[in-house]
């Protein structure tokens, strides 16, 4: 079974893989005060929330995404289910 409370955790595994999946990373801030992060199951979370970053013209954007990640506690790992970003 799974700690209780992996917030922390889960939210930097995922930023990396935000971070990886954006046009621009270079520029992207993280704010997980304002992410929303749902044990949805026995080690199972899902996360909302956004990113920001600079586009092309160097305006900053805020792309929202949403994703789903598993805790794998017999190598004390993290499982990427699913990451959707919402970049336009």
């Amino acid at each position: 079974a799974c700690r209780k409370d992996r917030k922390d955790e889960v939210f930097t595994h995922v930023q990396t893989a935000v971070t990886k999946a954006m046009r621009s990373p270079s520029t992207a801030s993280f704010n997980i005060a304002k992410s929303d992060i749902k044990l949805v199951e026995d080690c199972l979370y899902k996360i909302w929330s956004f990113v920001d970053s600079q586009n092309g013209v160097g305006a900053i954007v805020r792309t929202p995404w949403t994703a789903t990640v598993e805790y794998i506690p017999e190598t004390d790992g993290w499982k990427l289910r699913k990451i959707d970003l919402n970049e336009s």
